[in-house]
């Protein structure tokens, strides 16, 4: 009976005890599920923030790169030239990287660089002379680039001048394809009315462009003029550049002084080396690019001055020495020639001209 009565007892015992650890479990069950939601909560926000935040990053390099791309494509624009009009250098704008070469002088500094320079128009405004030392070149005689813009009846001109370049160079600044020309043209004004020129004209789109070039074959003295406008129908270049002679600029003229002529001044042999050496430039014209390449001996020199007679040796790629024989007053030139080998003697030639 004793044993009896204890089974109860521990019946009773044996029975809280599960009941409480469930609870126990229960508890730690739900605690560690409210941990992992939590912390699956933090996660999904993290990623979310990080999420947006690469978003926000990707697009604004999207932007960037947009607004890079849209600038380049407006500077480009901006850049590029006008088609059709044809390309007209002003002188004023330098090469890239390099500073501008075009100085700024005065129109009595230019008239130093080239002895039978051209004068502005009567009437022209916004005159501007300058001079560009890096288109000449001293060892050949070729004198610095020279050129004068101006303003005559609502036309922008360009006139440019060198001495000592040769009668085929370009020195107008101007690149196009030309319309119409070159035709020939004779000069009325210049050079007794015997200088010839050439005229060009290109026509397109945006308008007209119109060019006049001469050379000076007694000095050697290539000249050029430009303008563009919409409409140049009818309009003759030629004209403006007969406006632009200076009896003044003559190198060999000048106005009385003390009762004495002085029409006819004595040439120097800087001159008369200068004019013999563009004489032969225009009348072969291979002879400047020989005398580049250096592969034969040509070279230009006085042999003698007398005070009435210069001599202006020419010694040729072929061996020939011819001999110029200039009156220092008139400018009267005839010519001799000996060829080593060839002739016996020196002999006079045909040729005869005028340096002046």
């Amino acid at each position: 009976m004793h044993i009896c009565r204890r089974r109860p007892a521990e019946l009773e015992v044996t029975s809280e005890l599960p009941e409480k650890n469930i609870k126990e479990a229960e508890g730690k069950r739900m605690i560690r599920q409210r941990l992992v939601a939590l912390t699956g909560v933090l996660i999904l926000t993290a990623l979310s923030i990080a999420g947006c935040k690469s978003i926000k990053k990707e697009a604004g390099a999207s932007a960037t790169a947009e607004s890079v791309e849209n600038k380049a494509t407006e500077t480009a624009s901006e850049e590029e030239p006008e088609a059709g009009m044809g390309e007209i250098s002003s002188g004023k704008e330098p090469e890239a990287g390099m500073g501008n070469p075009w100085v700024e002088i005065t129109e009595e500094e230019a008239n130093k660089y080239c002895p039978r320079l051209f004068k502005a128009p009567e009437g022209a405004k916004a005159q501007e002379w300058l001079k560009c030392e890096e288109l000449g070149d001293p060892e050949k005689g070729t004198q610095p680039m020279i050129q004068l813009s101006f303003e005559l009846d609502d036309l922008h001109y360009t006139a440019r001048a060198q001495y000592g370049a040769s009668e085929d160079a370009d020195i107008s600044g101007i690149y196009t394809e030309w319309t119409v020309g070159p035709e020939d043209a004779t000069l009325a004004k210049w050079g007794g009315g015997h200088m010839s020129g050439k005229t060009y004209r290109a026509i397109n789109d945006s308008g007209y462009i119109d060019l006049i070039t001469w050379y000076d074959v007694e000095i050697g003295i290539k000249y050029s003029l430009s303008t563009a406008a919409e409409d140049l129908a009818g309009f003759d270049i030629q004209a403006v550049a007969e406006q632009m002679y200076s009896e003044e600029n003559e190198p060999y003229t000048g106005a009385e002084e003390d009762g004495e002529d002085t029409s006819k001044k004595q040439i120097t042999e800087e001159e008369a080396l200068s004019a013999i050496r563009n004489y032969c430039y225009a009348n072969n014209a291979d002879l400047k690019e020989i005398e580049e390449k250096g592969e034969y001996p040509v070279f230009w020199e006085i042999e003698s001055n007398d005070g009435k007679e210069i001599v202006v040796l020419f010694r040729s790629y072929t061996g020939a020495e011819i001999r110029y024989h200039i009156d220092a007053m008139t400018g009267d030139t005839y010519v001799t020639e000996f060829v080593p080998g060839v002739t016996s003697e020196e002999e006079r030639t045909e040729e005869s001209f005028n340096i002046r």
